[in-house]
């Protein structure tokens, strides 16, 4: 295992195939292969950035934690819905752009262990054609119905104005509000639901996210992310500089049982390189 030589920005320097270096504005690095489902760990350790800066005053930055394939490798880790990470400066944890308190601040010297857990990815079927036809009738008689309402609604109107004083007309015209309200609600409550269950499918549930430093646990930042393919990787912001460990030999070993992560006991804890070993269970990756 070893950093990408494709899913890197254009600012990356490596000196060899484990070392990064982020010249200029944020820059993204990813490992070359990612976790497709399991439970695996790996480290990065921040180093001292290469000198002289780039720019007086500037203080280089670190993000590190992971991303899909199709994350912007121009710009940090987290500041997409499909990338998480953890901060240098303040300990927070990212994603969506979206800062949140999480961990302890790190800098140059620190080993940042990550532990992420994902489960097998869900197939995405289509619908079969009877579903959606079967669909496509309840939609067209929910338009019936609630066009039909809509017209036996607009008649009482005309009557109402043509027999009924002022008053009188206030209160029907309530009684309408109500019944378009209703259908309204009703509207809302089914596009509701069709959107949580679709939010769900996008989700790789029971799946974390862990960060360590210096080998301690900095508790559960993430869990149920955005289903896809996740590779560990580090954001550089001017001439920072990082070195991965896929493993086996790492600085700091992670104790599942002491650290209070209970799995299932089939899921066995892989350092990172073991992808490698692995033979591919998806092909589209």
């Amino acid at each position: 295992m070893k950093l990408s030589e494709t899913l890197k920005s254009k600012w990356i320097e490596q000196s060899n195939q484990f070392e990064a270096l982020g010249q200029r504005g944020w820059c993204s690095i990813f490992a070359e292969l990612p976790v497709y489902e399991g439970l695996y760990y790996s480290e990065i350790t921040v180093l001292e950035p290469k000198l002289p800066l780039p720019f007086e005053n500037v203080v280089p930055n670190v993000r590190i934690g992971i991303g899909t394939k199709e994350s912007n490798v121009e710009l940090p880790i987290g500041a997409e819905e499909i990338s998480y990470c953890y901060r240098d400066r303040d300990g927070c944890k990212l994603t969506q752009g979206k800062a949140e308190q999480y961990g302890d601040k790190y800098g140059v010297g620190d080993v940042i262990g990550i532990l992420v857990y994902l489960q097998p990815p869900k197939p995405k079927l289509k619908p079969k054609k009877e579903n959606q036809e079967k669909e496509n009738e309840m939609q067209i008689e929910y338009n019936f119905n609630f066009n039909s309402q809509q017209m036996i609604s607009n008649q009482s109107i005309q009557s109402y104005q043509k027999i009924s004083n002022t008053n009188q007309n206030q209160v029907d015209q309530n009684k309408i509000n109500n019944c378009s309200i209703s259908n309204n609600l009703l509207q809302l409550q089914m596009n509701l639901q069709n959107s949580i269950l679709i939010q769900d499918q996008d989700l790789n549930q029971e799946s974390f996210v862990y960060f360590f430093k210096n080998g301690v646990n900095q508790g559960k930042a993430f869990k149920n992310v955005k289903e896809g393919f996740y590779y560990v990787g580090a954001s550089l912001y001017m001439n920072a500089r990082v070195k991965f460990n896929f493993g086996p030999d790492f600085i700091y070993q992670v104790d599942l049982e002491k650290e209070g992560i209970l799995l299932d006991e089939d899921i066995v804890l892989n350092p990172y390189d073991q992808i490698s070993k692995i033979q591919i269970p998806y092909n589209d990756i």
